[in-house]
């Protein structure tokens, strides 16, 4: 087995026991109607104080409509204040 071989290998078994966690920590938060993004992004929100959506963007590494659409589900909880 070359290298190339072995490295798709552990990239799969990682990319499985990412999956895993998620659907773990998903079914955490599910009393709390969140998942496993959106609280991803109300955590770094917390963590950060005022932030831009630009910079969660950054931060997360997801695309702009969907941090959008959970910024969006956030305020509508009442979880966060848009200013």
């Amino acid at each position: 087995m070359d290298k190339t071989e072995l490295a798709a290998i552990i990239i799969g078994k990682l990319m499985n026991i990412g999956g895993m966690l998620e659907r773990k920590s998903n079914r955490m938060l599910l009393p709390f109607e969140l998942n496993h993004q959106q609280f991803s992004v109300f955590f770094e929100i917390g963590k950060a104080g005022k932030v831009k959506q630009k910079d969660m963007v950054n931060r997360l590494a997801l695309e702009r409509a969907h941090v959008s659409k959970v910024i969006k589900k956030l305020q509508n909880m009442e979880l966060i204040k848009l200013t």
